[in-house]
């Protein structure tokens, strides 16, 4: 096995159990049951799963923020549930516009 490989299996490693230590302290903080008067409720915001919280956990030890493996995979799925040839995320739902008029595509 070449040192090049030993790293990465390291890394691969490493990266699996900061994973599950994510899923753990999911588990963990996770509210059990509704007392009335004391369980708060909250009027808005964002509500992960622990595959969620794992997600953009792998996303930033990845440094793919922005797009990557799965946003690569959504693309082909989605692309193919439409029957297209390709399929593009876009950082907003206005830019596809902006881009098609400068292109010409959108008269």
């Amino acid at each position: 096995m070449s040192a090049d490989s030993t790293g990465a299996d390291q890394v691969s490693g490493e990266k699996a159990q900061i994973l599950a230590l994510v899923r753990k302290c999911h588990h963990e903080g996770v509210r059990h049951g509704f007392v009335p008067g004391v369980t708060p409720i909250l009027s808005s915001g964002a509500t992960f799963d622990e595959d969620d919280r794992a997600a953009l956990v792998e996303a930033a030890l990845e440094m793919r923020v922005a797009a990557g493996v799965s946003a690569r995979r959504f693309e082909r799925e989605f692309a193919a549930l439409f029957g297209l040839r390709k399929a593009h995320l876009t950082e907003s739902w206005w830019r596809p516009l902006a881009v098609g008029t400068r292109t010409g595509a959108a008269q």
